[in-house]
C-alpha cells in the first residue's frame, strides 16, 4: 500500500513537470494575449457604441481562438507529441494575427484617424498588414527550425505558375493600390471612364463599382480604370460649364438676342449665378444667326433636367420678346386670305380683349372707346410652369390679366425669411395694378403653376388714356383703394394683422398716380 502511494506521488510530480515543460514555451505568448485581452476590454468599455468596437471585436475573437489553441498545445505536448509542433506554430500564427489587428486599430483608426485626422485608404492599410504579417510568419517559422530558403526554392516553379495564372488579378490589385495612393477619385465622386459614367460606390482590391444614371451598377476592373482617361466631375470643384446652341432670325439684333437669352437662363433652378451665364454669337448660318448660351451648374447628376428647364424657359422668353427660331428649310406657302377675313379676325380678337378688360373692376370707369383703345395695345405673354412672372422688390410698371392657367402669389416678410404662398389666382384674375398706376416696387412674387397665358398692359398703353382725365384718375383711384381694403381685410383674417389703410388713402393714391404719369 505504501509502495502504491509512492508511485502515485512520483506520477503526480512527473505530470506537473511535464505540464510545466509544455507551458514554458507558451508562457510569453500567454502573457502577451492577456495584456491585449485586458486592453481590448478597457477600450470596448471606453468607446462603447463607437465604430471602433467592431474592429476590436475581431481581434478579441481571434485571441479567444488562441487561448483554445494554447490548451490544445498543452494536450498535444502531454498526449500527442507528433502534433505538438504544428499546433504550437498555429497558435503563434493566430496570436500574431490578433496582435496585428489590434495594433492596426490603434494606429490607423485611433492615431491616424482620430489624432492626426488622416484617412488611410483601406487597400493601403491591408497591404501594410499583409506584408507585415508575412514577415512575422517568416520570422516565427525560421526561429523554430524551418528552412525558409528551401521552401522558397522548392516553390519557385509553383509560384511562377500561380503568378502567371493570376496576373490579371494581381494587375487589378496593384492598380487598386495605385488608385488609393494617387486618389484620382474617391467614393461618392461623379466620374467618367471612357463611355461609362456615374457615381463611385466602392473601390476594392479588384474593381471599382459605379452607379450610372440608368441606375445600373457597372464593375470596372482597376487595371482598366487606371489605363482609361478619367474625368472627375467632383474635383477640384463641382462647378461645370454647360452649353445650349440656338439659331435666331437675321432680323433680330444680336444685343437684343443676348439680353433675351440671359433673361431666360437666369433664375432657372440648378443654374448658378456665380459664375454668371453668358451668350456668344458663334456663326452666320444659311438660315439663322447661331448663338451659344453658356451656363454653370454644380449638379452633374441632374444636368439633363437642368438643360431641359433652360431650353424650355428659352422658348417662353423668346416668345414673350417677339423672337423666333427659323425653320431650317425653304418652304413656300401660298395662301389667299381676303380682306374681309382679316377684318373679321381682328374684330374677333378686339371683342375678346374688350370683354376681358370689362372684367377688371378698377377699369370700369373707362368708356367703350377707351377700352377699345386699350384692347388694341394688349400683348400676350406665355410662362412655363414654375417661372416667375414678377418678383417681390423689383420695379415694375405693367399689369397682368390671366387668360389661361393659374399662378401662385408668394411673399417674403424679411430678407432672410423663406417665401410663403398667400393665395392662388386663376383665369380672369389680375395682379400688378399698383405698379401699373404708381410704379411702386412689386409687393409679392407671382409664379406660374403650369403653363400660363397672360395679357399685359404697360404704362405707355394706359398713359395715353389717363393723361388729362382728372375724373378718370379719381374714379380709378377710388376702386384701387377699395381693392386694397379688400386685400387688407383678407390678410387681417389670415394673419391677425391690425394694420389698416389711412383715411386719406385715396388722395395720396391720386397724387402718386398723377406724379407717375406726369399729369
Amino acid at each position: 500500500m505504501g509502495w502504491n502511494n509512492t508511485d502515485r506521488a512520483i506520477d503526480t510530480v512527473t505530470f506537473f513537470e511535464q505540464l510545466e515543460a509544455a507551458l514554458g514555451p507558451l508562457l510569453p505568448g500567454i502573457i502577451v494575449a492577456a495584456i491585449f485581452i485586458v486592453g481590448i476590454i478597457i477600450l470596448r468599455i471606453k468607446f462603447r457604441g463607437d465604430a471602433l468596437i467592431s474592429n476590436l471585436k475581431r481581434s478579441g475573437a481571434i485571441l479567444y481562438v488562441y487561448v483554445m489553441l494554447v490548451a490544445l498545445s498543452v494536450l498535444a505536448k502531454l498526449y500527442w507529441l507528433p502534433g505538438y509542433r504544428f499546433v504550437y506554430l498555429l497558435s503563434l500564427f493566430v496570436l500574431a494575427l490578433a496582435v496585428m489587428l489590434a495594433v492596426s486599430v490603434a494606429f490607423f483608426d485611433m492615431f491616424m484617424g482620430r489624432v492626426r485626422d488622416i484617412a488611410v485608404p483601406a487597400i493601403l492599410r491591408d497591404v501594410v498588414m499583409l506584408v507585415t504579417y508575412i514577415v512575422v510568419i517568416v520570422i516565427i517559422i525560421s526561429q523554430h527550425g524551418v528552412d525558409v530558403t528551401s521552401i522558397v526554392t522548392t516553390s519557385a516553379v509553383l509560384t511562377a505558375v500561380i503568378g502567371f495564372a493570376l496576373q490579371d488579378l494581381l494587375s487589378n490589385i496593384i492598380s487598386g493600390l495605385a488608385i488609393e495612393i494617387e486618389r484620382p477619385f474617391k467614393v461618392g465622386d461623379y466620374v467618367k471612364f471612357n463611355d461609362q459614367e456615374g457615381r463611385v460606390l466602392e473601390i476594392n482590391w479588384r474593381s471599382t463599382k459605379v452607379l450610372t444614371l440608368h441606375h445600373d451598377v457597372v464593375i470596372i476592373p482597376n487595371s482598366v480604370a487606371t489605363r482609361s482617361a478619367i474625368i472627375n466631375f467632383s474635383a477640384p470643384t463641382r462647378i461645370h460649364r454647360r452649353r445650349v446652341n440656338i439659331g435666331l432670325r437675321y432680323e433680330a439684333a444680336p444685343n437684343r438676342v443676348r439680353e433675351s437669352l440671359l433673361r431666360a437662363v437666369r433664375g432657372v433652378e440648378g443654374v448658378l449665378t456665380d459664375p454668371n451665364p453668358y451668350v456668344q454669337l458663334v456663326e452666320y448660318a444659311d438660315f439663322s444667326i447661331n448663338y451659344t448660351v453658356f451656363y454653370f451648374i454644380s449638379d452633374m447628376v441632374n444636368r439633363e433636367g437642368i438643360q431641359n428647364r433652360v431650353m424650355t424657359r428659352t422658348w417662353y422668353q423668346l416668345r414673350r420678346d417677339g423672337l423666333s427660331v427659323p425653320f431650317p428649310i425653304r418652304d413656300i406657302n401660298v395662301r389667299q386670305v381676303s380682306d374681309d377675313d382679316d377684318e373679321k379676325e381682328s374684330l374677333r380678337r378686339l371683342t375678346e380683349n374688350v370683354s376681358l378688360l370689362r372684367k377688371v373692376p378698377f377699369l370700369e370707369p373707362l368708356s367703350d372707346k377707351e377700352l377699345s383703345t386699350l384692347a388694341h395695345r394688349l400683348r400676350t405673354e406665355f410662362y412655363a410652369d414654375g417661372e416667375s412672372i414678377i418678383r417681390q422688390g423689383q420695379p415694375g410698371s405693367s399689369f397682368y390679366i390671366i387668360t389661361d392657367g393659374k399662378v401662385e402669389v408668394r411673399i417674403r416678410e424679411g430678407k432672410n425669411s423663406p417665401e410663403r404662398r398667400v393665395t392662388t389666382l386663376e383665369t380672369h384674375n389680375f395682379f400688378g395694378e399698383m405698379s401699373l398706376m404708381t410704379g411702386e416696387q412689386r409687393s409679392a412674387t407671382v409664379r406660374a403653376m403650369g403653363d400660363s397665358e397672360l395679357c399685359v398692359i404697360d404704362k405707355n398703353a394706359f398713359g395715353d388714356i389717363i393723361k388729362g382725365n382728372e375724373a378718370l384718375v379719381e374714379s380709378v383711384s377710388q376702386r384701387l383703394v377699395a381693392r386694397q381694403q379688400e386685400l387688407q381685410k383678407a390678410r387681417e383674417e389670415s394673419e391677425s394683422s391690425t394694420a389698416a389703410l389711412k383715411p386719406d388713402a385715396q388722395k395720396t393714391l391720386m397724387s402718386r398716380i398723377k406724379n407717375f404719369f406726369q399729369m
